[in-house]
């Protein structure tokens, strides 16, 4: 039995549909990677804001809360609240800027340092293992992506 309802969709089924597509591949992607981060006790969210401050630490004296959106593009309240969350797990630090006391500066502690260095291992090689096939090259994949991102910032 089919319906009778008009389609007012551009494609005749939701797989013809890039924005569709994209939301399932980035779906997908994610529940892998919080599959074996749980393993770890951290989600995604956490691994990006997590790695997110050591890649800023490794430039940067001080990182700042705003830094890390910056770097990350996150949603403000949902990094302070994934911020204390790792906080509670002793993972970071969180303090008042020296100069501008608006600011907080976010640091890696020793444990969030083990930690992140094993999960950007895991995230780098199922990444690898989830983008890398025979049927293009990933690095073209890295340059169109880069190339929307640009083009719709």
């Amino acid at each position: 039995m089919s319906k009778e309802t008009e389609n007012i969709f551009g494609f005749e089924h939701p797989d013809l549909s890039i924005g569709h597509l994209l939301v399932r591949l980035s779906n997908l992607h994610q529940r892998k990677i919080n599959t074996e981060l749980s393993k770890m006790d951290l989600t995604y969210a956490q691994f990006v804001l997590l790695s997110g401050i050591y890649w800023l630490s490794m430039q940067y004296d001080e990182v700042t809360q705003i830094m890390l959106i910056n770097l990350t593009k996150s949603d403000k309240s949902m990094t302070s609240n994934v911020l204390k969350t790792l906080i509670a797990k002793k993972l970071i630090n969180r303090k008042e800027h020296s100069k501008d006391t608006r600011a907080k500066v976010v640091s890696i502690t020793n444990d969030g340092k083990k930690i992140v260095k094993q999960a950007v291992l895991l995230v780098e090689k199922l990444d690898l293992g989830f983008f890398v096939t025979d049927d293009f090259e990933v690095d073209e994949l890295r340059v169109m992506l880069t190339q929307l991102i640009k083009k719709n910032e």
